[in-house]
């Protein structure tokens, strides 16, 4: 068996119910479980507007797919400017929990 989680950490696994016969004597070494982060990719898509109008909303795609009921907090932002050219999107706040590496492949507006 081993101690209970499921998050990022480690975990002693222990004799449990391992055992022999009584014309055995069982010495039980332990070890570790160790659960590293899961990691995501999330890209940001591109977007564009004209001039004047307001931006659209930011959006992106990840994979693979999270833990069920994990979720992304935050949100992606953009560099500031409304004149005619490209701008880039960026990770913003948009951020997960410590179970997960969050990489990041940003756009442009």
């Amino acid at each position: 068996t081993r101690l209970p989680g499921e998050n990022v950490g480690t975990y002693a696994i222990n004799q449990g119910t391992l055992a022999l016969s009584s014309n055995y004597t069982l010495t039980y070494v332990g070890a570790d479980l160790t659960i590293g982060a899961k990691t995501i990719t999330v890209t940001a898509a591109a977007k564009s507007k004209t001039y004047g109008d307001a931006d659209p909303a930011l959006t992106y795609t990840s994979a693979p797919a999270l833990v069920t009921g994990d979720s992304f907090s935050g949100s992606l932002t953009r560099l500031p400017g409304e004149n005619v050219g490209t701008y880039a999107i960026n990770q913003g706040t948009l951020a997960l929990s410590s179970n997960y590496t969050l990489t990041y492949v940003g756009a442009d507006l």
